[in-house]
């Protein structure tokens, strides 16, 4: 979908301008550029003119634009520039006041380089930044907050907010010390230390840098990759808890169509030709890294309603989620050694804290299939109920638990839940990291094809 933009004049507020490009429009932006093809979004930040500095319309139109990613039918998101910068930060000619503009009182309406930092972290879709040149200020902060950042080796990155008096933005002053430890994060924000691309690399704000000369053919063909991906179903689970989390429903139900509960990850996508395994590893947002992130940051009670056989991530998840009910004749399965993949979702933390090391080994390490009624035992499900009864039994507990306080039911879940958050999101990362690198190796291909050649003679 495209939108009306017209040049909104320095008198109108950044109220007015936001209400403005939050209507539906029909006109091309004026400060950005946006295709969809191949199922990846591109918003390119058009004002090469200003080496792309970032004024308050163009953090509303990329509100805009973002907004309409969300919506569309591409895989992910991508943000570069235009020209020779991916940009030059805010465009400080905005900040130039007269005496009578000082002298007024301060303006409360939304600003809108805060507005598109929220409307960043809140996009659901991964979001990838392609920075094709040097980037500056919020151009530098804003990228601790993609999912994925290539660079081209020419870029250079400065943020030079001391230097005019000013703090750091777009969360930075809480990011860059995460990613790449205090000492390096304060040279940076507070002394002004310009680096380059393989630096940024180094410490962790890029993933990777590629030559200046192949920079465009090399991350188009990287990203028509990731967008064959399968994650529809991932990321609509994301869409869903998203709505889920803003609607009136005391707490949420996830479950399964049919006669399985889930027969986890979808392992057709884990089979590769020789090229793809000599291929470096994807850095892109992992689907299933993003769902189980969703579930850990979920406000409300989750509960999982187990109506047969879960597979992989469909017993590791149960972990995560609030309580968990299963029918008699569910069975549990992790075959992860099997497939020479590890554990994920992070079972390899909470298994353990839930059954014991022992036990835990026993299912993640060497496969031990088990029952719904061993699972309860184990403390991974709260209640097994007959199967011919199974859904009324579980549907006339739910309506119980629903005239419950909603609030206050989500205040107790904070309580019992929120010390462990930031744990969870350090195994989570530390999960795929791994599984990752296991994901592209021979070993796991060979168990892979192996599993389907056994399962076609069945």
């Amino acid at each position: 979908m495209k939108r009306e933009v017209n040049i909104v004049p320095n008198a109108v507020s950044s109220e007015a301008m936001k209400q403005k490009y939050t209507q539906p429009m029909k006109q091309n932006y004026e400060t950005l550029l946006v295709s969809t093809q191949d199922c990846i979004t591109t918003i390119t930040m058009n004002r090469p003119e200003k080496k792309n500095a970032m004024s308050p319309q163009m953090c509303f139109e990329l509100s805009a634009a973002l907004e309409d990613a969300a919506n569309d039918d591409s895989v992910f998101t991508v943000i570069t520039g235009a020209g020779d910068y991916f940009s030059s930060g805010s465009d400080l000619t905005s900040a130039l006041k007269s005496k009578e503009q000082l002298d007024a009182p301060p303006v409360n309406s939304e600003n809108p380089f805060r507005h598109i930092v929220k409307k960043i972290i809140d996009f659901q879709k991964p979001l990838i930044a392609v920075v094709n040149g040097p980037a500056i200020g919020i151009g530098v902060t804003v990228l601790a907050l993609f999912d994925t950042v290539y660079a081209t080796e020419r870029a250079t990155f400065n943020t030079p907010f001391t230097k005019l008096a000013l703090h750091p933005e777009a969360c930075s002053s809480y990011t860059f010390p995460r990613i790449m430890g205090p000492s390096k994060a304060i040279e940076i924000l507070m002394f002004n230390r310009k680096f380059t691309a393989r630096e940024a690399c180094d410490i962790g704000l890029v993933a990777e840098v590629f030559p200046d000369n192949s920079f465009h053919r090399e991350v188009r063909t990287k990203l028509k990759e990731y967008a064959k991906l399968p994650k529809n179903m991932c990321f609509e689970l994301s869409a869903a808890l998203e709505d889920a989390a803003n609607d009136d429903s005391v707490f949420t139900v996830i479950t399964g169509a049919g006669d399985y509960f889930s027969s986890g990850s979808d392992l057709t996508s884990a089979l590769k030709s020789k090229e793809q395994l000599d291929a470096p590893p994807v850095n892109s947002e992992n689907p299933f890294r993003h769902i189980v992130k969703k579930i850990i940051d979920f406000q409300k009670p989750l509960i999982a309603v187990v109506n047969g056989p879960a597979i992989g991530i469909g017993v590791t998840v149960l972990a995560l989620f609030d309580t968990v009910y299963a029918t008699e004749r569910a069975t549990f399965n992790t075959p992860f050694t099997k497939l020479a993949l590890h554990p994920e979702a992070c079972s390899s933390y909470t298994f353990p804290r839930i059954m014991g090391p022992s036990k835990a080994i026993e299912i993640l390490m060497f496969n031990k299939k088990f029952t719904a009624r061993e699972a309860c035992d184990i403390g991974l499900v709260a209640e097994v109920f007959p199967d011919n009864s199974f859904h009324r039994e579980v549907r006339t507990k739910l309506k119980e638990y629903a005239k419950l306080p909603k609030n206050c039911l989500t205040a107790s879940k904070l309580l019992i839940r929120d010390m462990e958050k930031e744990k969870l999101h350090e195994v989570c990362d530390k999960e795929f990291e791994l599984i990752q690198k296991r994901a592209n190796s021979k070993e796991s291909l060979e168990a892979i094809k192996n599993f389907f050649q056994k399962k076609a003679k069945l």
